[in-house]
């Protein structure tokens, strides 16, 4: 079967002054070019993270330590299609980040 995403041996970590605090560890999975894909975790597990930094939404002191994310777009359209999904992620984060103040 193709695959649209290959995400393999993924670390990432936050940078503290004392060390890296990783939260991503170690993901593997690959995403089918049909269908629909999930992600379910507790709050804090790291499900955000994860989004970020497939979308490249990588800003101190978020980090990628190692690991591989393959995308591979059919055509322009999926590509375009990624571009709205990564502002439609930054402003669910932004939102996200929001109601967490106000708590």
């Amino acid at each position: 079967m193709s695959t649209s995403m290959d995400v393999t041996d993924l670390v990432a970590a936050y940078q503290t002054s004392k060390r890296n605090m990783v939260v991503v560890d170690k993901v593997n999975f690959s995403l089918p070019k049909t269908g629909i894909v999930g992600i379910a975790g507790e709050s804090g597990c790291g499900k955000t993270t994860l989004i970020k930094v497939l979308y490249g939404l990588l800003e101190p002191p978020l980090k990628v330590l190692s690991g591989d994310v393959i995308i591979r777009p059919d055509d322009k359209s999926e590509l375009d299609n990624l571009i709205k999904g990564q502002e439609a992620v930054e402003k669910w984060i932004l939102a996200d980040i929001e109601k967490y103040a106000e708590e």
